[in-house]
């Protein structure tokens, strides 16, 4: 699997560590803008960083 395509689908605590904000504040920001999981991986959600990355920094 490509690095890139690793990057595209990214659960809530390698968001966090990525962008260096709270998983609390990750989730917030993700169920404020009703984004949901793309898809679960080993029983964990991922999202699509297609729809989470602008959720997470779209401007109040």
């Amino acid at each position: 699997m490509s690095k890139k395509l690793a990057l595209r689908h990214l659960n809530i605590t390698q968001m966090s560590r990525m962008f260096d904000l709270s998983r609390k504040t990750i989730r917030g920001r993700l169920i404020a803008s009703s984004v949901t999981p793309s898809q679960r991986k080993a029983g964990i959600n991922v999202y699509d960083m297609r729809e989470a990355g602008p959720a997470i920094f779209k401007s109040s």
